[in-house]
Parts: structure tokens; sequence; C-alpha cells
């Protein structure tokens, strides 16, 4: 069993500042008040390696200069409650254990340790968002381990911490790292959207979300009777033939696999729900700016995707909602506080309840996966894909927790060799059907669109009918 020693890992910055909050940093927020006290489901943990002929002082140096230079990672929220505010911290310390990793390997114990490090809420009104850990093993340190608070940083942003150090960790004793000039800080980025700009553009986001709710079925949007204690179905599926289906028609489009999988999530759901149209919030990293590139802090907002399919081939219609999710992504930054205010508004006025949403969330973080189409490969026959298919798995899974506003929660976790991902639907979705039927019918589509990309849209809405049935119970 490997050993665990707690020492405090002091910084010193120039900079102690308070500010509003950000748009990203009020969505999570509000994520937060949904929760249960002493909930911790939203806490990151991941970790890097650690190069040959480094100290742990050196990987402490690294770790330091980070949340140096990184505001959200010294930041507390005074007033969480109700009215909360950013306060930076120019001094501090941050919980920073030795672990020996005994006779476990680097990546066990690295694992176990992130487990370890996620468990535990952080009171994000007094205590600083992150803990660490050093990985060692015969007294010289193999790994560094970080968990985070979501107030502090997204997903995306947890990445680009992870990145750093790694990068940092890389190089031989004694030199020091030089990442680019720091991105926009969280205090600076809530000016920004106070500013003359920023309410243009929230402007702009709450004029797209009252065209698109009142024009969206009310099916896509309504909320159930379904208590918020209630459990909700989750389904699990990892795809092979998914995964290649989505390449093929990435590369016949120029689109990226998320987007395709996204616009072949939009048919089904049009399809089962009995509808022409899919509405979808999407969770956007919202990094547009040059100053936001490298941006750490609680940023993610919602797009909002109006798409269906038309009078036209399985190819023009994956092109036609890239184009339309690329305008969702141009009108997502605004206060998400007027923003839900208007969901809420404007079903009273249409007269059916707040609070019925899907979601699709792309929770892949390195940019690789993400950016650009991939190149042709061989077609496969009919047999070749019939033994793709027989390596999907899917399943239901039991899992606590539910997605505030959601009955149709969408994470696309895997999408390389096998295409990953996980569904939670409220079962007072009733149009829908459950969350196994729903990913077996995503799967059907997608290869018959591969196989027939220039074959009639009306076919796979046929099939996504038609697929849920053969594949169920795999």
């Amino acid at each position: 069993m490997s050993g665990e020693r707690t020492r405090w890992l002091e910084f010193s910055a120039s900079t102690a500042r308070e500010g509003a909050l950000t748009w990203g940093q009020w969505a999570i927020w509000g994520v937060f008040r949904q929760l249960p006290e002493g909930d911790d489901s939203l806490n990151q943990a991941g970790w890097v390696p650690v190069g040959a002929r480094l100290t742990v002082t050196d990987v402490a140096d690294a770790l330091r200069r980070t949340v140096e230079r990184h505001e959200a990672l010294r930041s507390v929220f005074p007033r969480f409650a109700d009215a909360p505010v950013q306060h930076v911290r120019a001094e501090g310390r941050i919980p920073f254990e030795l672990v020996d990793c005994g006779s476990e390997t680097v990546a066990v114990c690295a694992e176990r340790t992130s487990g370890r490090l996620r468990r535990g809420a952080f009171d994000n009104e007094r205590d600083l968002p992150v803990r660490a850990a050093v990985l060692t093993r015969d007294g010289v340190p193999a790994a560094l381990v970080v968990a985070a608070s979501h107030m502090a940083v997204d997903g995306w942003s947890f990445h680009l911490v992870l990145e750093e150090l790694r990068q940092a960790l890389s190089l031989a004793t004694g030199t020091v790292s030089a990442p680019g000039p720091a991105a926009r800080q969280p205090v600076e980025r809530a000016l920004f959207e106070a500013s003359e700009e920023g309410v243009r553009r929230e402007r702009a986001t709450l004029r797209h979300w009252e065209r698109t709710l009142r024009a969206a079925p009310a099916v896509m949007q309504a909320g159930t009777a379904t208590p918020d204690d209630a459990p909700r179905d989750w389904a699990v599926i990892r795809s092979p033939a998914l995964a290649r289906a989505a390449r093929e028609l990435a590369a016949r489009t120029g689109i990226g696999t998320g987007t395709v999988v996204l616009a072949l999530t939009a048919l089904v759901l049009a399809a089962r729900t009995g509808g022409d149209t899919a509405l979808l919030r999407l969770i956007v990293a919202t990094r547009s700016d040059a100053q936001d590139r490298g941006f750490v802090g609680a940023q993610n907002q919602n797009g909002l995707l109006r798409v269906g399919p038309a009078e036209e081939s399985a190819e023009n219609f994956v092109r036609r909602c890239a184009g339309a999710t690329l305008a969702a992504y141009r009108r997502c930054e605004g206060d998400p506080r007027k923003v839900e205010q208007l969901a809420v508004d404007v079903a009273r006025e249409r007269g059916f309840p707040y609070g019925g949403f899907c979601f699709f969330n792309d929770v892949r973080f390195r940019g690789a996966d993400r950016i650009g189409a991939p190149e042709a490969e061989r077609a496969l026959s009919g047999a070749d894909w019939a033994a793709e298919l027989d390596r999907t798995t899917l399943e239901t899974v039991d899992r606590p927790g539910r997605q505030a506003g959601a009955k149709f929660f969408l994470f696309l976790g895997e999408l390389g060799d096998t295409c990953r991902l996980t569904l939670a639907v409220d079962p007072g979705f009733r149009e829908l059907g459950s969350a196994e039927r729903f990913l077996a019918a995503l799967e059907a589509v997608a290869v018959h669109a591969a196989r027939e990309p220039l074959g009639p849209v009306d076919a796979l809405v046929a099939v996504a009918a038609e697929g849920s049935e053969r594949r169920a119970g795999v």
C-alpha cells in the first residue's frame, strides 16, 4: 500500500483583486445551486508524468508557477450562496501530498490518487480550488496529480492546465518552460462582458434564443412530471461501427467527426419524437476571441441548435447541420440567468412547463480529437460492417444524479477507434423511448448513412425506429 504525507505548497503572486462573475461562472454557479450540499460530482482530477532527473522541488515549482499564472486557480467566491463575487488571492497555500507508489505501477497509483483527491466538495467560498499530490518511487517523482473545483475551471480549462504542467515537467532539471503570453483572466473577462461589445453580443444571443425557442416544437423543450430525485435512465454504448461511420461521413463532408455525431443525434431525436425538428443545447467552450484561446476559468456556455431533416441526402443533412451548429456557437455568449428567464417566459407564453431540454456535450479534451476531418479509408463490405457491429457493447447502467433542466443529456466521451456515448434520459420523456434504444437507433442510422451517404434522409428517419428494435438488449 502506498504511503501518503500532506504538505502545503505556498504561492505568492503580484495580483489580488475582486470582480463580478463572468457569464461562464454564473452558468456553473447555477449548476452548483441545483446540487445537494456536499456533492462533489463536478470536481475534476487528472495527472501528468514527471520527466527523468526532476526533483520534488522541481515539480512543486512548476505547479506554483501555474497557480500564480492563472488567477482562477487562486480564487475564492465570497457570498457564494446568493450573491457571489470572485476574489483573487495574491498569496496562499494549497494541499500538496507526497505519495509513495509502493508496489503499484505509476498509472495505477495515479488513477487511485486522482479518485481520492477528486472526492470531497470544495468550499468555494473559502477553499482555494486546487489539491495536488506528487507520486514518488524511491524518493524520485514520477507523476503529478491535480484536482480542481469546477467553479474555478471548466473541462477545457483543466485540460489546458494539465497540458501546461505536462510541458513543464517534461523538461530537464534546472530549466523553466516558457508558456505563451497569459490569456485574459476571469476578472478581465467579466469587465469585457460589461462593455459595449459584450452587451452587443449578449443581445444577439438573446435574439437568437428567442427566435429559436419560439420556432422549435414544444416536445423538445417542455418539462416533465418526473420528480427531481427520481433516477434517470442511463445507458452507455461503445461502438467501433459508429466511430467508423462518423469517420467516413466526416471524410466525405470535410466536417469533424464530433459534428457528424451531433448531426445524427439531432436526426434521431427528431424522428423518435414524431416531429420534423430537433432542438439541442450544446455545451460550448466559448473561446472564439484571441484573448480567450488560453483562458483558464469556468467559461462554458450553452449554444442552441435547431435543425431537422428535409428533402436531401444524408451527406447534405450533415453539412447543413454543421452550418447551423456554427451559428449556434456564435450566439451563445450572454448572462445565463437572462437566457434561462427567456426560456421560462417563452414556455409560459406557449403553454407548456419549463425545464425539459435536450443536451449534447462533447467532453473530449484533446484538440486533435475535435478539430478537422479524417482522410478517407477503404470501403467496407456488408460483411465488414456486420463484423464491426458485432463488436458493439450497449448496456444500461445504474448511475446517481440528474442534469438540472434536462430530460436528455448525451455525453460524447470517445471518438477514435470506437465511439463511447453515455446517455441520461428522463423516464417522463415518453416520446423518446429508453436510453438504450435511442443509442441503438443512433448506431443504426450512422451505419446506414455511411453506407449510403447520397441516399435520401427519409430513409434514415425510418431506420431511426427500426434500428432500435434490432439492437436493443445487446
